[in-house]
């Protein structure tokens, strides 16, 4: 083996480790945010008694309201998987060369698209919907949120020069049709 293939084989073993590290970093980061900050700082604003608890993978919030009126269950449930979501989406936005961006989606998958989905038992969707949220909307929610998110992912992908004309042709504004390669690259850039 020579030394330049030690090498690559090096840089690639820090990547990874980096990119676990920052994966579950970011994980906890979702699941704090979501249990630590966004159910139990929106039931305390409702005057709501509320404890959290947060690990890297789970979390819990339970609170109590008196007199708990469906109103209050139904913000204190649907504030977390949307704060992060939009946490999540700002953070995407921060700044297009930032690992920021990375954070940003793992925190909206993770903290928000199954808390938002409505058939996962115990899911704050769920949770909203048994307290009298319109199912309907909490699908809309749903299929809103996740498009927003894979509609982000596929972005992600698009700026890593995946994007070829004769792929994705509709995905190509009209001033850069017929362009490729690096004009077609150069071009997008603009457009954004």
């Amino acid at each position: 083996m020579n030394e330049e293939n030690i090498r690559k084989g090096l840089v690639i073993g820090a990547l990874v480790a980096f990119s676990s590290l920052l994966g579950i970093l970011s994980t906890n980061l979702g699941v704090t945010l979501h249990e630590l900050f966004l159910h139990n700082g929106v039931a305390w604003i409702l005057g709501c008694s509320a404890t959290s608890d947060a690990n890297v993978y789970t979390g819990i919030t339970m609170f109590l309201c008196e007199p708990g009126n469906p109103i209050q269950m139904i913000l204190i449930g649907l504030s977390a998987p949307l704060g992060a979501f939009i946490i999540g989406m700002l953070l995407w936005l921060w700044d297009k060369d930032s690992v920021l961006r990375f954070v940003g989606l793992i925190i909206m998958m993770y903290s928000s698209i199954p808390s938002l989905f409505p058939l996962i038992p115990g899911s704050d969707m769920a949770f909203a919907i048994s307290y009298g949220f319109s199912p309907l909307f909490g699908w809309i929610i749903y299929f809103v949120v996740t498009g927003v998110f894979y509609l982000a992912l596929l972005e992600e992908i698009l700026d890593r020069n995946v994007l070829d004309a004769k792929k994705i042709p509709f995905l190509i504004p009209s001033g850069c049709k017929g362009k490729t390669g690096s004009r077609l690259k150069a071009c997008m850039r603009r457009k954004r």
